[in-house]
């Protein structure tokens, strides 16, 4: 049984692409020219694709009332299909802009609604998965996520990894996501370890 060192641990509700498109979006990773430094490693064995709903610190005593919230919620949606409209770099970090449909924005503020009683908003190093270090720039995303990155100002997007793609690089144009998970993060807040991951109701 997966276990933890903190009473509180920094997580993500994510929503997944599907099987394929995660292998195409690991391609495209690696494919990137990584700072040897600072580098995002995404495998579906660990670091898995994803797109980020709601960030924070869960009690580990809460997390089963966290599944079956999620696996509530799961019954009541289909798969996402969502348009990538270009790549985005910030702080040299490459993210796929994925399309804020009224459905995506409206899961991301109900998972506000549902789980505002239970985060908590100020995180430290040791509460993200064990086994690596983590950069003070992770602590510091998930720190201020609740102040800057939610409601309106929440930005769906797919994280690739620092540094530059590869001049004509094939960007997907489609990325169907048919699962909904919440993730043990760690560094540079990657869906680190699987908590819980269930598969949406096709359509």
């Amino acid at each position: 049984m997966y276990s933890y060192l903190t009473e509180v641990i920094a997580v993500d509700f994510v929503l997944l692409p599907s099987d394929q498109e995660i292998q195409d979006i690991i391609q495209l990773n690696s494919g990137l020219f990584q700072p040897a430094d600072r580098q995002i490693v995404l495998s579906k064995a660990g670091n898995l694709p994803h797109l980020s709903l709601l960030m924070g610190g869960l009690s580990v005593k809460r997390i089963e009332l966290a599944k079956k919230k999620l696996r509530a919620l799961a019954t009541s949606l289909g798969s996402f299909y969502l348009k990538i409209d270009k790549t985005v770099n910030r702080n040299d970090c490459v993210s796929l802009n994925v399309e804020k449909k009224q459905g995506l924005q409206r899961l991301h503020e109900t998972l506000m609604d549902e789980f505002d009683d239970m985060m908590e908003t100020q995180v430290t190093g040791d509460m993200f998965n064990y086994g690596t270090v983590i950069s003070d720039s992770s602590i510091k995303y998930v720190n201020s996520y609740w102040q800057q990155s939610i409601g309106k100002c929440y930005w769906p997007h797919i994280t690739l990894g620092y540094g530059k793609l590869v001049d004509g690089t094939r960007i997907p144009k489609l990325i169907c996501f048919d699962k909904i998970g919440l993730y043990h993060l760690g560094n540079h807040c990657t869906c680190s370890k699987n908590i819980f991951t269930i598969t949406l109701n096709s359509r």
